[in-house]
């Protein structure tokens, strides 16, 4: 299950004391702290964007390469079942061709048979 986690920058509250035990230096130090904090989580924020992003991205290309995978087997099967017909076509024409030589030898003879006949008769 994807889940992405929604960072918003919020500003932490270290500095809110009233103790005086803290001095001005320790106070500074926290501060820098909560601007780094603040920043490390606006950046997390945005990379959590980005990998949501990509992740969309990711999954659109996936469904286009299984378009194209559908595609190309349909299309792969339509090219097989066109070569089924022209094989059958093909082996058709060399049952006519057969044919032909057949009756071209068969012609051939008679014309010879009726050029002899004339020429003895």
């Amino acid at each position: 299950m994807d889940m992405i986690i929604s960072m918003t920058p919020q500003k932490i509250p270290f500095n809110n004391y009233s103790d005086n035990n803290y001095d001005s230096y320790e106070s500074k130090q926290i501060d820098k702290i909560e601007q780094k904090l603040t920043t490390l989580f606006s950046e997390l924020s945005a990379i959590t964007t980005h990998i949501g992003i990509a992740r969309n991205g990711i999954e659109n290309i996936e469904s286009n390469i299984n378009e194209i995978k559908k595609t190309l087997y349909t299309t792969t099967e339509k090219f097989d079942i066109q070569l089924k017909e022209h094989d059958k076509r093909l082996d058709k024409l060399e049952q006519h061709k057969s044919k032909v030589e057949a009756a071209t030898i068969i012609l051939a003879f008679l014309i010879t048979t009726i050029a002899a006949y004339r020429v003895f008769f």
